[in-house]
């Protein structure tokens, strides 16, 4: 058969039970009968068992070399992000056309295979949410502010003007 032009993409690190969230994510796209594989984007950390689970999932599974930064550059606000450097070796999956990246950790309720249908030519992302630990200084995660419903929280005059949106 021929492979597919279209896949979901994820990534996965480590031992650890993200996994888990995969696998959840797999099944939820099986669930609402997605007609696209999701590809995962795999660390040679990743075991050998989670490996097979995820194939018995259905899922591709792709191997990928880790993306580290230079030595000189790893002041992070939270360590364990620099891996999500590696995320980057997913631009070389090239025998795909279009590729839609989830979080391996969300959950998919309804089909969304027709985001695929979207205009070439662009990138495409959802607005970004303050609601992380790693925000926790900032204005918008002490009100609750999220650029994704920014009508929910008003923002304060006091504050200045409201954060410039990152994707338009």
């Amino acid at each position: 058969p021929t492979p597919p032009e279209r896949a979901y993409v994820t990534f996965l690190a480590g031992n650890g039970d993200y996994v888990k969230g995969v696998v959840g994510l797999a099944k939820g796209l099986r669930k609402v009968k997605s007609k696209y594989p999701l590809v995962v984007a795999v660390l040679p950390d990743v075991p050998e068992d989670h490996r097979k689970i995820l194939v018995a999932q259905g899922c591709i599974v792709k191997e990928i070399e880790p993306v580290l930064p230079p030595e000189n550059q790893t002041q992070f606000a939270m360590a364990y992000y620099v891996i999500n450097y590696s995320k980057l070796r997913i631009w070389k999956f090239v025998e795909y056309s279009k590729m839609i990246y989830l979080d391996g950790d969300i959950q998919v309720f309804d089909n969304i295979d027709h985001l695929f249908e979207m205009e070439d030519g662009y990138f495409y992302a959802v607005m970004d949410c303050f609601c992380e630990k790693t925000w926790s200084h900032t204005p918008q995660y002490k009100i609750g502010y999220c650029q994704q419903c920014r009508n929910k929280v008003e923002w304060p005059a006091h504050l200045g003007p409201k954060p410039p949106l990152y994707f338009c």
